[in-house]
């Protein structure tokens, strides 16, 4: 018989699922900035094949957002210090800012780059897990009026973060914002332990719930995994008025579905450098090969 605990044994690690993410944003990336600076001279675009490659990376990189923003809700319940963590997320927002305006952006079109986004995010979720618990130390609501008042506060929380990111024309704005506060709420073991808290202020009872209660850790990941990538779906359908890349949407909920809560050998800061310095590559390249 199979049980729950042979199937989280098996799948991709942390590290795996990051190391994909990754090279699936190279290739978007190199795709996106070719298409923005060169297409006007490149013949390669200008074909019918040449087209359908340029959809199939561009198609092949949206699994990398869902990815990222999936392990930032995850790394929120888990990392020492989250004050430390928006701090390493503002520092690469400043830095990448630069490199991503060479490379990405459309000539007079500035826009953030994607860590400005889920710097956003990542307050956010700070903002609210402070006010909920805050609920908790200072009365002690029944259970059904605690409900309310912490749908209340994920809902205006997550009105006021998709105001600001609609406003700074980020990249997913609403989309993003709805994705990570819903796997928020997923994620969170519960409302109702005060026990879970360590002395920290983070969760630890997620922890010990993979290992006592694997079948609940497994059915929680698929629906938060699928939560992600529904709400960017919608997201990309209502603003975009477009079905084009929504099958590759498909890639990153099968990869997460398959995340086996292991995070591998991987190396923090190697995943933050590699966002600006591929930048910088792409643009160098562009310039060399095509001088734009």
């Amino acid at each position: 018989m199979i049980r729950f605990a042979d199937f989280r044994s098996e799948g991709l690690s942390g590290a795996a699922l990051k190391n994909i993410a990754v090279l699936a944003m190279i290739i978007d990336h190199t795709a996106h900035s070719l298409s923005i600076r060169v297409v006007s001279r490149a013949v390669f675009y200008m074909t019918d094949r040449g087209l359908q490659l340029y959809y199939l990376m561009r198609g092949f990189g949206r699994m990398t957002f869902p990815v990222m923003l999936f392990f930032l809700v995850e790394g929120f319940f888990y990392t020492h210090s989250r004050k430390k963590h928006l701090l390493y997320l503002l520092t690469f927002s400043l830095v990448s800012q630069i490199p991503f305006m060479l490379a990405l952006d459309h000539p007079g079109d500035y826009t953030l780059n994607i860590f400005f986004e889920l710097s956003a995010h990542f307050l956010m979720l700070i903002c609210t897990d402070y006010l909920i618990r805050k609920i908790n130390t200072v009365q002690k609501p029944s259970r059904y009026s605690k409900s309310i008042l912490i749908t209340i506060i994920c809902m205006i929380m997550a009105g006021l973060f998709s105001l600001l990111l609609i406003l700074l024309k980020t990249d997913y704005s609403w989309g993003g914002v709805s994705a990570a506060m819903l796997m928020y709420i997923l994620r969170f073991p519960s409302f109702n332990t005060p026990e879970c808290e360590n002395s920290t202020g983070n969760i630890r009872s997620a922890a010990s719930e993979k290992t006592a209660r694997p079948e609940i850790h497994t059915v929680r990941k698929i629906v938060t995994a699928l939560a992600c990538t529904v709400c960017l779906s919608l997201f990309m359908i209502i603003e975009y008025n477009s079905f084009t890349y929504i099958p590759f949407m498909l890639i990153p909920l099968i990869l997460l579905i398959m995340y086996n809560g292991k995070k591998g050998r991987q190396i923090k800061f190697l995943y933050y450098t590699a966002y600006p310095v591929h930048l910088i590559i792409i643009y160098l390249l562009r310039r060399i090969l095509f001088g734009v």
